[in-house]
């Protein structure tokens, strides 16, 4: 089952280059076990102010993850922009 959550902000830790090891989110702390994709997309000149970095790119991670709390994997949707992380969309 996929849900979509369109960038809303997420609280990310990273490594030294930038890559995410975990967020948080929903009161709860994930761990990333493995990063499975990295991509970068434009944006159109129509979508929403502030979602963009000073190039007009988004980077995203997909990760899988686990929480400590909860037996199992995840697979998360990440963005980052020169302003903030979001959460893109949830796989599981």
């Amino acid at each position: 089952m996929n849900k979509r959550y369109g960038g809303r902000s997420v609280q990310v830790r990273t490594d030294p280059g930038g890559t995410p090891t975990g967020f948080r989110w929903k009161g709860r702390e994930f761990r990333v076990r493995s990063v499975l994709d990295r991509w970068v997309e434009g944006e159109a000149w129509w979508q929403a102010e502030g979602l963009l970095s000073v190039s007009g790119q988004r980077t995203f991670w997909r990760v899988e993850c686990t929480s400590g709390s909860v037996q199992g994997t995840g697979v998360y949707d990440l963005s980052v922009t020169a302003q903030r992380w979001g959460i893109e969309q949830v796989m599981d």
